[in-house]
């Protein structure tokens, strides 16, 4: 089992989490003898690695991984909910090649509101302007196609992009991405066009000019 502490209370652990959910639970026993009951959460234990951990190996399935990637993000999307931190470190791959989303403190429901947003995502993934969109089930859109495009891109070329994998395990860089300004992604969606690979094409060219939802989301990410 996971057992994770909170630093700060979180409101809306109980609609995420349900049972799994522990208000005050946990005694932090301070400096003097302060005692401080914090919020905790315990979920299964997923056995398996990491996604920004499997970046560089050269036994890394990078065109496994894209596929499996893609039908995560389709399942996601179907769900009533939104997972909002979706990145590499926030991605298990199992030992049979299946991919699984963990940390869904940032998650949106349908009962909640803009005022109920407690986080906005990482900066390497998310929108560059996440915290200004509308807290919603659109709030994935974005580091979804960053990700994926990320995965298809390594997939048909790794040696020309997988040495451009920065130390925070980005391959594009939002703001450039959004800006149309970012080499990597230029590269990428010209190496889809050489392919004649339609589909990632158009997820890559759907990052350009970006305002948090991607429409036809589910069309990119379908796999024929």
């Amino acid at each position: 089992m996971l057992l994770k502490c909170y630093a700060r209370r979180r409101r809306n652990g109980r609609a995420i989490y349900k049972s799994a959910f522990l208000s005050e639970e946990i005694a932090i026993f301070g400096m003097g003898g302060t005692i401080e009951y914090v919020d905790a959460v315990v979920l299964p234990w997923i056995d398996g690695t990491p996604l920004d951990h499997l970046f560089h190996r050269p036994t890394t399935d990078y065109n496994a991984l894209s596929r499996s990637f893609e039908q995560l993000a389709l399942a996601t999307l179907c769900q009533h909910a939104a997972h909002g931190d979706i990145k590499p470190e926030n991605i298990v791959v199992g030992s049979d090649g299946a991919l699984h989303l963990i940390d869904f403190d940032g998650a949106w429901l349908p009962s909640f509101s803009d005022d109920d947003r407690e986080e906005t995502g990482s900066p390497t993934f998310c929108h560059p302007r996440q915290n200004e969109l509308p807290f919603d089930k659109h709030i994935d859109d974005f580091p979804m196609a960053m990700v994926a495009t990320m995965l298809a891109a390594l997939a048909a070329k790794r040696e020309e992009f997988e040495p451009h994998i920065l130390s925070d395990n980005v391959l594009f860089v939002p703001q450039r991405v959004i800006e149309g300004t970012d080499d990597m992604l230029r590269r990428a969606i010209r190496l889809f066009e050489r392919r004649g690979d339609v589909r990632h094409h158009a997820l890559a060219n759907s990052l350009y000019g970006c305002e948090g939802r991607i429409e036809g989301l589910e069309e990119m990410l379908t796999q024929e």
